[in-house]
């Protein structure tokens, strides 16, 4: 008679389990590279947009109703805000100390990141003065390419850092 004998089957299902295993040993580190990842993404994509609006120099009409209107330049000067979980951004209406002042600030955006991932806090700032920008961190100047800001996102023990700079671009170290 046709069949498989008692030896085949325990060895079938011990191979199973073997692989079974190892999927869900792999499983949350697998998971968690991917939060980090969705976090740099929506990062990047901040990043972007706070320059942009700088060096386009848009002035949104709720921001500009929030300011006088000798000062309705600080409205296209944008930035992104990383406190823990969450990245603000906003218009620097504040002044000129190229931060983010909650209460002061006219906030465009706030974006929670995914899952537990959370940001060392920093604060980056675009002064639009056509056809250029100037990029701040947390209120200093950042001049050129050969030193960046740099964003560490961090996750369940794993860590990357982004380096963000004044073009309005965003890598991974």
């Amino acid at each position: 008679m046709p069949g498989y004998t008692l030896l085949e089957v325990v060895v079938g299902i011990g191979i199973i389990s073997l692989v079974a295993t190892l999927l869900a040993v792999g499983y949350p580190s697998t998971r968690d590279a991917q939060e980090l990842l969705l976090a740099e993404q929506q990062l990047q994509s901040l990043v972007r947009d706070a320059q942009e609006r700088a060096l386009n120099e848009e002035r949104l009409p709720d921001c500009l109703a929030t300011v006088a209107e000798e000062d309705s330049k600080l409205c296209s000067d944008s930035g992104v805000a990383l406190r823990g979980q969450v990245i603000t951004l906003f218009a620097d209406t504040a002044g000129a100390d190229q931060r983010f002042t909650a209460g002061l600030d006219f906030v465009l955006a706030e974006v929670a990141l995914p899952g537990g991932v959370t940001a060392v806090d920093l604060d980056l700032v675009w002064l639009g003065v056509p056809p250029t920008t100037t990029l701040y961190a947390n209120g200093l100047p950042v001049l050129d390419d050969a030193a960046p800001a740099a964003v560490t996102l961090s996750y369940r023990g794993q860590s990357l850092t982004v380096d963000v700079f004044p073009a309005g671009y965003a890598v991974r170290q």
